[in-house]
């Protein structure tokens, strides 16, 4: 007498019904992962611009000089105010990264020997933005004049 056996596995039809399905979920996930690195880049050009400016008011306070931040477009410069009145850099140009620019006040925002802001009493905004197709995103760092410390508003 013959025995079947009874065969174990999946049939080829079921397979592709396994596979379709994953792909479809694939699909719906990747819509996360396309723009996953994009911020990367800004949160290193605002803790750069920050840490500049921490590192201004500091080089105003230790050497009693007025000394400033200046943003254009895509680059910034640190500068002071010698003995005759003229600016003079510190250290080279700053550039930010390639699609990342100020809007805005740029500046000068200049820090006396306190290391409090010249000018108004009002609190400042530096604008950093990133523009992607049709959005964008964008940072804000706010200077506060008496204190002169810079703080990240989003």
């Amino acid at each position: 007498m013959k025995t079947v056996k009874k065969q174990c596995g999946f049939t080829l039809l079921e397979l592709l019904v396994v596979i379709a399905i994953m792909g479809i979920m694939m699909a719906m996930a990747m819509g996360g992962f396309i723009d996953w690195g994009r911020g990367i880049g800004m949160d290193g050009a605002v803790r750069n611009v920050k840490s500049s400016m921490a590192l201004t008011r500091q080089w105003a306070i230790t050497h009693r000089k007025l000394t400033g931040i200046v943003c254009t477009n895509n680059y910034y410069v640190v500068s002071y105010t010698n003995e005759s009145g003229v600016l003079e850099l510190i250290g080279g140009t700053n550039f930010l990264p390639e699609g990342i620019e100020f809007k805005g006040d740029g500046g000068p925002h200049f820090f006396k020997v306190d290391g409090s802001i010249k000018g108004s009493p009002l609190v400042r905004s530096l604008i950093i933005r990133e523009e992607k197709a049709t959005n964008y995103l964008e940072e804000v760092i706010q200077i506060y004049p008496l204190t002169g410390r810079a703080r990240v508003r989003k």
